[in-house]
């Protein structure tokens, strides 16, 4: 199976996250042909690079800008309205933990899940990367009913209580169940790059 040559990725923030659960995603920004050519890397090596668009996104409501940890700010380059980042538009859908006492709306729910549940002509689907406490956002989508999934593991009691229907994995820090990606905390850095 050949690489693709260009990625379509999108962060969902539908409220603040964790600063280092969304840093991960700057893996992908680093495999590009244009960072490895800045980095003076042979013309070989950048060939091999997959170029990729990053999409930050969250709710209208939210406006322009997202609260991170750490006191930073992040802005917002698309809403979940914007064609863009319709269904069968990403590749990959990463969704950083926000506070776990998160409910997550209609919106957000209904976002999640027609990501999770496209399929293209070719049996194309969205990748579904959830990190820590991304995975309440992601259950409560409802998209994990079936699923083997992992989360914070101090959360795994919580989790099991609150979605029953997911069979929750607390001797991994990640699990790949289909197109769904869940880790305990920020190792989706590492899982990122083993597929």
């Amino acid at each position: 199976m050949s690489s693709p040559k260009h990625l379509r990725i999108g962060v969902f923030i539908p409220a603040g996250c964790q600063l280092l659960d969304m840093s991960g995603i700057d893996i992908f920004f680093m495999l590009s042909p244009e960072y490895l050519a800045a980095c003076g890397l042979p013309a070989p090596l950048v060939a091999l690079g997959i170029s990729c668009a990053i999409y930050y996104i969250s709710l209208p409501s939210t406006g322009p800008e997202v609260e991170l940890t750490a006191n930073a700010f992040l802005r917002i380059s698309k809403t979940i309205t914007d064609s863009e980042v319709q269904p069968g538009m990403l590749d990959v859908m990463m969704v950083p933990g926000p506070d776990p006492r998160i409910v997550s709306d209609e919106d957000t729910q209904s976002f999640l899940k027609s990501h999770a549940e496209w399929r293209g002509e070719n049996g194309e689907r969205v990748d579904i990367l959830s990190v820590c406490t991304g995975i309440f956002l992601v259950a409560q989508s409802g998209i994990l009913e079936g699923l083997s999934a992992s989360g914070p593991r101090a959360l795994i009691p919580r989790l099991k209580k609150e979605f029953p229907d997911t069979k929750w994995v607390d001797d991994r820090r990640w699990v790949v169940d289909g197109n769904m990606w869940s880790s305990g905390k920020f190792v989706i850095r590492t899982v990122c790059t083993r597929n």
